[in-house]
């Protein structure tokens, strides 16, 4: 049977750095957190302590951890663990808050295989894993089916589920896992005493109230407001025309000419003489041969 890889030997970047350690959840104060403090009979503040604690932390590689925030990513338990997770949902449905099994006292079974499953955030984006013993790095693509098993340290199966819940929702694969389902619904109720406080309006946002004028004062502005004669209101004064400052035009003549550029004048184009009739006929008359001139009468 083949040897489950360390929790750190999974990374979306081919180059392998020192694994980050920190809780498995970045939120706290987060619904999903609400609902399992409800089905594990913690009381109000012990998850954050448990998250401080090996008990809900991992060690992973930093590029990992954005999937896993994202519910891109999840170390899925097997199915035996499962069956007892969703055992022990179903008797704390039923049970006052002070009955039921706290899953932390719980001891998590030994040599536990976990599976890894993630969506594509973008088409071909590969997974890389590590081979703890010979150090050689494997490319997997979409949609990643040949992950190798994993093995967990320190966090508990049960949290280890809840973000197994938060992947089967974000990728929509409610049908794949239907043990997985069961748990979501069976973590929807929410003690009152894990619910959050009510909403109240921010104090700085609420306007203040206006102070009530007192009876003297209020009696002087009722006094004014009503005057028991008629008062003359003087016409305003007439107000002056106003003049307005006539603007100078400069003449075109003292416009300067561009001394840049020097269009040639056009040459005037000569008129046209025009002569009177008998003016006209002498001149053909001059310019006809003799031999065709008429004889005169």
């Amino acid at each position: 049977m083949d040897e489950p890889y360390p929790e750190d030997c999974i990374s979306l970047s081919r180059e392998f750095v020192q694994p980050q350690s920190r809780a498995l959840f970045k939120y706290l104060d987060i619904q999903v957190l609400r609902a399992y403090s409800t089905s594990a009979g913690l009381v109000l503040g012990e998850i954050e302590q448990l998250l401080k604690a090996p008990f809900g932390t991992m060690s992973l590689q930093p590029s990992m951890w954005t999937a896993v925030d994202s519910g891109s990513f999840a170390f899925m338990p097997p199915d035996h663990v499962q069956h007892l997770l969703v055992a022990a949902y179903e008797y704390n449905s039923k049970r006052d808050y002070h009955q039921r099994r706290r899953l932390d006292e719980f001891p998590p079974p030994t040599s536990l295989k976990y599976t890894a499953h993630a969506r594509s955030l973008r088409r071909g984006v590969p997974i890389f894993t590590k081979n703890p013993r010979t150090g050689v790095v494997t490319t997997h693509l979409s949609p990643y089916t040949d992950l190798p098993t994993f093995s967990v340290t320190s966090a508990h199966p049960s949290l280890m589920t809840v973000k197994a819940i938060l992947y089967v929702n974000v990728a929509h694969a409610q049908t794949m896992h239907p043990l997985i389902e069961r748990l979501f619904y069976l973590s929807s109720h929410i003690d009152p005493v894990f619910a959050p406080p009510p909403w109240q309006p921010n104090p700085c946002s609420t306007p203040s109230p206006i102070p009530e004028a007192s009876s003297d004062k209020r009696k002087a502005v009722d006094d004014d407001a009503q005057p028991n004669k008629r008062q003359k209101v003087a016409a305003p004064a007439l107000r002056s025309p106003v003049t307005r400052a006539k603007r100078t035009r400069r003449p075109i003549t003292r416009v300067a000419a561009p001394t840049t550029l020097k269009i040639p004048c056009p040459q005037p184009i000569p008129a046209r003489t025009y002569y009177r009739r008998g003016a006209k006929d002498t001149a053909m008359v001059a310019m006809t041969p003799k031999s065709r001139r008429r004889a005169g009468p």
